[in-house]
């Protein structure tokens, strides 16, 4: 062992970390907004007050849990139930093998279409997108269907899109668009700005809502409708007609092991605390202000310290 390693291995003594806690911390990053901005903010707040040196890593939901699992990855910034029931029950309830925060951030999704697409066209709920004559009103590309983004392809909740077409029929009428999330509001900026109809999935919190108008269509009450979807994101069979979502939460999720191995670091993970408000600040950041997430992680950090002081003290 060289002095510098006995030195390193030291101060990391003097300084009250363990071996687990002076190495990487890696956490993963979803492909959409809000998680990106929360990943980069736990960075930030590891790095400057915990010493820990934090890597991000652009994966799937499967992947960072998959992560947790193997040791590889450490941190979820942003689990959604119901969506990710599945994970959550493998591999909280069931493996132990990752911990989820008791503070989460209230949410919901749907489908939406402006105001004015609405009013004009008398679309209020998600079965009126099975009437050919309403679907029409949607069709871009002229092959007598409408078009509608149901999420990323490899969403939990555009599984639940596709589940929700078929039981509620607009599934013949419409053609189900799977496309990133930043090409899909693309197209909602396009469709606000020159007031040509769109109707798409969206959940909140989020910063599409500060810039348009929008509605959420109405569906069926949540009762009777059990979502059971696979871990590798494939639908499952237990499905019972077109009811609405039921209300969302998301969570901070960490390796179960770092209770042991960095105890510091999980008692931040537990304390971290946002809300949709928060949220939706921090997208808009991002996706309609264009701030580097890291910049921006580093700012806001700076700004919030007495939030922070809650989280690390």
């Amino acid at each position: 062992m060289t002095r510098i390693r006995i030195f390193a291995l030291g101060m990391a003594t003097m300084l009250g970390l363990s071996g687990a806690q002076a190495a990487d911390l890696v956490v993963g990053v979803p492909d959409w907004p809000s998680a990106q901005a929360t990943a980069n903010i736990l960075k930030v707040v590891m790095e400057e007050r915990l010493g820990v040196t934090v890597t991000l890593r652009n994966a799937s939901n499967q992947e960072i849990f998959e992560g947790m699992d193997k040791g590889t990855m450490q941190v979820h910034p942003e689990v959604w139930l119901p969506n990710q029931a599945d994970l959550y029950t493998q591999y909280v309830e069931g493996k132990r093998s990752a911990r989820m925060s008791p503070n989460g951030v209230d949410a919901s999704q749907g489908v939406c279409t402006t105001k004015a697409t609405a009013g004009a066209h008398k679309i209020s709920s998600l079965s009126d997108l099975a009437k050919p004559e309403i679907a029409k009103i949607f069709d871009t590309d002229f092959d007598g269907k409408g078009e509608i983004w149901i999420g990323a392809a490899d969403w939990a909740s555009t599984q639940e899109m596709i589940k929700r077409a078929s039981a509620t029929g607009f599934d013949k009428t419409m053609n189900l668009l799977q496309a990133p999330e930043q090409v899909a509001l693309a197209a909602v900026d396009i469709a606000a700005a020159t007031g040509k109809p769109l109707v798409f999935y969206c959940y909140t919190p989020h910063h599409v809502f500060a810039l348009h108008d929008l509605v959420r269509l109405e569906e069926a009450p949540p009762d009777g409708f059990n979502v059971a979807s696979g871990s590798d994101g494939t639908a499952g069979a237990d499905e019972a007609g077109p009811a609405g979502w039921n209300e969302a939460r998301f969570h901070i999720t960490y390796a179960a092991s770092l209770a042991d191995s960095a105890p510091d670091v999980a008692k931040v993970l537990r304390r971290v605390k946002l809300d949709s408000e928060t949220v939706t600040a921090l997208t808009y950041a991002l996706v309609v202000e264009r701030q580097d997430p890291a910049e921006f992680a580093k700012a806001w950090v700076k700004q919030n310290k007495d939030r922070i002081d809650q989280w690390v003290q």
